[in-house]
């Protein structure tokens, strides 16, 4: 099977919740502060 897009991703837990973070694959969020970048 042949892809055109790759995310990459981190699966874990914190304090029994799950999580996941992208690593690779998005597109660049424009902001300095990481707020920008959440409210984006």
């Amino acid at each position: 099977m042949n892809f055109t897009h790759r995310i990459t991703t981190v699966d874990t837990h914190t304090m029994g919740e799950p999580t996941r973070v992208v690593t690779s694959g998005m597109a660049h969020i424009p902001g300095n502060q990481m707020i920008d970048k959440k409210n984006w």
